[in-house]
C-alpha cells in the first residue's frame, strides 16, 4: 500500500487487521492491549509474516507467512488463545520474542533505569 507524507510516496507493508484494548499480565506486567499485525514484504524477515504484538509495540510473536484468517478465528477469545496459536503453529521467525527475552529486556529496561535516575540525582 502506498500512503502519501508531506506528498512523498512512502510504501506500507504492514495490515493491522485486529486490534484489542484488553489489559495483558504477563512477567509481571500489564501490556495495553494487542494486535495482529501482518507484513506483506520480505525485506525486514525475509519472507512475509504475521505478528501478535503486544502493548505498544512492547512485544512482537512472529510467525512465518499470512496467518490472519487463522488469528480471527480465536481472536475474540482474548491474547491467551492467541498466544496458544502462537506457540502451537507455524514457524516462528528468527526475530520472534520470547516470555524469557521479554524478561530479559524488562531487567536491561529497569536496570538502565535506574542508572540515569542515579546519575542526574
Amino acid at each position: 500500500m502506498i500512503k502519501f507524507f508531506g506528498g512523498v510516496p512512502i510504501e506500507i507493508n504492514n495490515i493491522v487487521p485486529m486490534e484489542s484494548i484488553e489489559q495483558i499480565n504477563m512477567n509481571n506486567k500489564t501490556y495495553d492491549g494487542f494486535y495482529i499485525s501482518y507484513n506483506t514484504s520480505s525485506i525486514d524477515y525475509g519472507c512475509d509474516t504475521t505478528a501478535l504484538v503486544i502493548g505498544q509495540g512492547q512485544g512482537f510473536f512472529i510467525l512465518e507467512g499470512n496467518h490472519i484468517e487463522e488469528y480471527k478465528k480465536v481472536f475474540n477469545n482474548g491474547f491467551t488463545a492467541c498466544y496458544d496459536y502462537f506457540l502451537n503453529n507455524g514457524v516462528k521467525s528468527k526475530f520472534s520474542d520470547t516470555l524469557e527475552s521479554l524478561q530479559k529486556w524488562e531487567l536491561v529496561y529497569k536496570q538502565l533505569s535506574r542508572e540515569y535516575l542515579i546519575k542526574w540525582i
